[in-house]
């Protein structure tokens, strides 16, 4: 089972509240691609990127993030611009439950057969109860749409204790 994330294996992100209630691991490798989401200091965006890596593992995925070149601001790097050679792994160790690695990257999705991109958390969330793979095309801003992840998250967690789905379709 995949779990939330924040740093270094902690089960949940503090900042959503959440259980450790998750879904079962589907074999079907599944992906949320995110933007830069704004530029912002180390500690921002691990809470973006922990806040979306959360959902992802709700939903038996992985994040392909913006790199940090695009997502770090230079001004929390003694005003030195961040180097485009490093990814997030430089930064960053987020790993689910199971060890399995929070990010990812779009080549991996590309490697996968059958995979469908989807534009929304139902489609997400019907391939994945499908047990079929996803690459999921997140375009909002995290901050603006914080609630609504957590509610998303919760019905998640309400579906897999018996809570009826169509709690989760109002959302």
């Amino acid at each position: 089972m995949k779990g939330c994330v924040w740093l270094f294996w902690v089960c949940c992100m503090p900042t959503l509240g959440l259980g450790g209630a998750c879904l079962p691991n589907i074999t079907a490798p599944s992906f949320i691609e995110i933007g830069a989401q704004g530029r912002g200091g180390l500690g921002d965006r691990m809470a973006v990127l922990g806040g979306l890596g959360c959902l992802a593992g709700y939903l038996g995925a992985q994040l392909i993030p913006a790199p940090p070149v695009e997502m770090l601001n230079k001004y929390h790097n003694h005003d030195k611009p961040v180097d485009a050679h490093l990814d997030w792994s430089h930064y960053l160790n987020f790993t689910f439950r199971d060890g399995t690695l929070v990010f990812n990257s779009t080549s991996a999705a590309a490697r996968v057969k059958g995979i469908q991109t989807v534009s929304s958390f139902k489609e997400a969330l019907d391939l994945h109860f499908a047990g079929k793979p996803f690459l999921w095309k997140y375009k909002e801003r995290y901050y603006a749409s914080r609630e609504r992840l957590q509610n998303q998250i919760n019905a998640i967690v309400n579906i897999t204790s018996g809570t009826a789905l169509h709690t989760l379709y109002a959302l």
